[in-house]
């Protein structure tokens, strides 16, 4: 009876394991610092810049915890114009000793309910979108990365 159980158990555990329901991403952002060092670098631009942080107007729209991805190390960037969008962000890695974490937008935001994921853009839009994330955040990371798909 035991092996009628771990069938449906393991069979759960791959299928949430290998990304069923994932958000998939844009690019991968690598970097060569751990993941605490590549955080405490992201949390100090909300310092530097006050700009970046959710206004109270679009707070509705963080609701990435109560549709169960609490779990994530993300931030949320809010852009005013060209267009005014949020993008959602997150950071993976080890946060020992390793020198190595990455970064990727998840998902972007217009002001209404619905994220919007990289299958829902064109190729050109996502070109816009990535560019302004490396021009308007990485480019404020005092560390090199490179891209990958």
């Amino acid at each position: 009876m035991k092996k009628y159980f771990y069938i449906p158990a393991f069979l759960f555990l791959f299928l949430y394991i290998t990304g069923c329901g994932t958000l998939g991403s844009f690019s991968i952002m690598h970097f060569s610092v751990n993941k605490k060092v590549l955080s405490l670098s992201i949390d100090s631009l909300y310092l530097n810049y006050p700009s970046y942080k959710i206004p109270e107007k679009w707070k509705k729209f963080d609701d990435w915890k109560d549709r169960g991805y609490g779990f994530l190390d993300s931030r949320i960037f809010y852009f005013r114009n060209n267009p005014e969008e949020m993008f959602y962000v997150t950071i993976t890695g080890d946060t020992s000793a390793q020198s190595h974490s990455q970064m990727s937008i998840r998902a972007v935001c217009r002001g209404n309910a619905k994220w919007l994921l990289q299958e829902n853009f064109s190729k050109s839009e996502i070109e816009k979108i990535e560019l302004k994330f490396e021009s308007e955040i990485l480019s404020k990371i005092p560390y090199s990365y490179y891209k990958s798909d």
